[in-house]
């Protein structure tokens, strides 16, 4: 009985220790989980790391001066406050001094209806959907991109969602990271630019 004992302590402390060093061995900042889809789970889900306050109720705490891009409140869409309802929806205007400008939405809701996916924006443009890879500090944040055409209006657009941990409940609030922008160049270099932007959010990933 001794001998079991002292292999059972001997174990939990193993335990104990090994995750122990797991959490050590984690970035600091607040840990939020990735996906491109919010209705089921993905093999590009993930667990991103950031210095920010994602949660809902705290988006309007995202700073407006991040790396060299300086950003502006801008009215939110009221079609997107009245049809779906989110608990929090913030707008920014980001620019460079280069003249390099995009927007960021962050749409913030503890109900499903509050999201859907965005080409259903766009039902009556020409839509391209693609995805992406972020390289970050121990991997890859996966995004979904668009790229959405009417005439001489073009937009591209970069986007993913957050939970503040793995069971992805809606009652414990979602957000929905979307850049969009003019096209500056082709759209790979749009994408590019948008993938550098996201990049100053999020400093690692770990799955």
């Amino acid at each position: 009985m001794i001998v079991l004992l002292l292999l059972a302590l001997a174990g939990a402390g193993g335990w104990w220790l090994a995750r122990r060093g797991a959490e050590e061995a984690l970035p600091p900042g607040n840990s939020f989980v990735a996906d491109i889809d919010f209705w089921r789970r993905t093999p590009r889900e993930g667990t991103v790391i950031t210095p920010y306050d994602f949660h809902l109720g705290k988006l309007d705490s995202v700073p407006l001066d991040v790396g060299d891009w300086h950003g502006v409140d801008v009215p939110a869409s009221p079609d997107v406050t009245e049809y779906l309802e989110p608990e929090q929806y913030v707008v920014r205007y980001y620019e460079r001094e280069s003249g390099t400008a995009l927007w960021l939405s962050l749409i913030g809701s503890r109900q499903a209806k509050s999201f859907h996916p965005p080409p259903l924006c766009y039902t009556t443009w020409h839509t391209e959907v693609g995805s992406t890879t972020i390289p970050l500090d121990g991997g890859d944040l996966h995004a979904l991109t668009l790229v959405v055409s009417q005439g001489e209006r073009r937009y591209i657009m970069l986007y993913f969602y957050l939970w503040p941990d793995a069971a992805r409940r809606f009652e414990d609030g979602m957000v929905m990271f979307k850049v969009m922008s003019e096209p500056l160049g082709t759209v790979e270099e749009t994408i590019a630019m948008q993938q550098e932007f996201t990049r100053q959010f999020f400093t690692a990933v770990r799955r």
